[in-house]
């Protein structure tokens, strides 16, 4: 028998698959459509790295969180968005390129911060890297087939076709927002937000660093090595699957075993190692065998590097709210060092050094916190 609280989950789940559905489908090809319409890569390095500034922004003066509105809002602002790339307007275009980057920003936060507390609301101390995994394997599924997709979509009835079905099935998401549980205020203080989050600040720091610099210079670099839409959304899609059931596995055995660091150091280091090395891949082929390497290792790490957030939580809203705080403050910067790399090289796939060096001292912060000592020292 099915209960009301798996309904609701089940409910919850489905806005997550039509969001990121929509969401997959828009930005496996945005930065060569940016590029292809006459933005410069540093322009869009630049948007890339915008989109992270206003999520930090914006928790100094959000003080409560309305659940339902605030789903609905973020589905709404994302629809308006992706639809707003459809058509630039002439002489405005890279403001507007900008304005939609800080939209972006504003969604990031009020959709997914109290979308992950209703999510790991549903799980418990038990299960946290399990429902970690369940959270991420969403993404490298839908990154397998709907980058391909959108490829010979847009290749047929041209990239503006693209971002209005994207737009579209993102808005449907809404129609599950009032069936996934009751409407409830979730407050916000930061200041006891951000003391409520010692103890994993610098590890998610260290995690918004990778993923600005991964989210920004792997798709410009891929520019480099093709332009056809087609191939575009099959090199994204070969990097999609990797990975996504041994995260599940190695989650729950995490789960079961308490035992993180078995897992986490080595998958850790090996991603830090893998991403440096991808810095210097000079042809299609290297650059395509890196990444998948990554795309790898990248989903056996995702589930334990938000468990030891829950893990260490005091308050699941501050948690929540602190982890999308420190980790978008991380990705700026990361977004900057991507610049950086642009500006200095010419080549944004410099930057992955600096990537993989901020995952080697991932490992090194969760041996010098002792962060599992205690549970060690328990068993």
């Amino acid at each position: 028998m099915v209960t009301e609280k798996f309904k609701k989950f089940l409910n919850l789940y489905s806005i997550q698959f039509l969001y990121s559905f929509g969401h997959v489908f828009a930005f496996s090809l945005l930065f060569l459509y940016l590029f292809k319409v006459g933005f410069s890569n540093l322009e869009i390095a630049v948007f890339s790295t915008l989109r992270f500034v206003s999520v930090v922004i914006i928790l100094f003066f959000i003080k409560t969180v309305n659940f339902r509105k605030a789903i609905t809002t973020g589905i709404v602002l994302k629809s308006f968005y992706l639809a707003a790339f459809a058509c630039f307007i002439a002489g405005f275009e890279v403001i507007q390129l900008y304005v939609i980057a800080i939209i972006t920003g504003i969604v990031i936060f009020i959709f997914w911060t109290p979308y992950n507390i209703r999510f790991f609301g549903f799980g418990n101390n038990g299960n946290n890297a399990f429902m970690g995994s369940i959270i991420f394997l969403l993404w490298p599924i839908l990154n397998v087939f709907i980058p391909v997709t959108a490829g010979f979509l847009a290749r047929d009835f041209g990239f503006a076709a693209v971002f209005l079905i994207t737009a579209t099935i993102t808005l449907s998401s809404s129609v599950f927002v009032k069936r996934a549980g009751k409407d409830e205020p979730l407050p916000f203080d930061i200041k006891k937000t951000l003391r409520n989050s010692d103890g994993v600040r610098t590890l998610n720091m260290l995690e918004g660093i990778f993923e600005g610099i991964m989210w920004t210079a792997v798709p410009l670099a891929t520019i480099s090595f093709i332009t056809s839409e087609v191939d575009y959304g099959i090199f994204f899609s070969f990097l999609g699957l990797f990975g996504a059931l041994a995260a599940v596995v190695l989650a729950r055995m995490s789960d079961r075993m308490k035992k993180r660091t078995i897992f986490i150091y080595p998958t850790v280091i090996l991603l830090g190692i893998s991403t440096i090395l991808a810095a210097f891949s000079n042809t299609l082929i290297l650059w395509a065998i890196a990444n998948a390497a990554i795309a790898f290792v990248w989903a056996l790490v995702s589930p334990f590097q938000v468990a030891i957030v829950l893990d260490k939580s005091k308050n699941l809203v501050d948690s929540m709210a602190a982890r999308e705080f420190f980790m978008n403050l991380g990705r700026f910067f990361g977004g900057i060092i991507a610049i950086t790399s642009l500006l200095l090289f010419g080549l944004s796939e410099y930057s992955l050094v600096v990537a993989g060096i901020a995952m080697l001292l991932y490992a090194v912060v969760i041996h010098l916190k002792k962060l599992y000592f205690e549970v060690a020292t328990k068993r």
